[in-house]
């Protein structure tokens, strides 16, 4: 995502997203780490927000646990 406030992410951006929300988050020095993870998870939240802009509330979606997508 670019620093100069764009809020347009590609496939592969949201993709590294969330493989550094899964390696922060289950990182033994979490506690070091703390201050990146909050922001990718206020990214995280920006892009699941605006995702959910273009979905049918009734929509239904599986979510992954963590042995990942299968």
């Amino acid at each position: 995502m670019s620093d100069n406030g764009t809020s347009a992410m590609t496939v592969p951006e949201l993709q590294a997203l969330a493989r550094r929300l899964v390696q922060r988050g289950t990182s033994p020095d979490l506690v070091r780490q703390i201050t990146d993870l909050q922001d990718n998870a206020w990214l995280a939240a920006r892009v699941i927000r605006s995702l959910l802009k273009h979905v049918n509330p009734s929509d239904v979606f599986n979510v992954y646990g963590p042995e990942g997508e299968r």
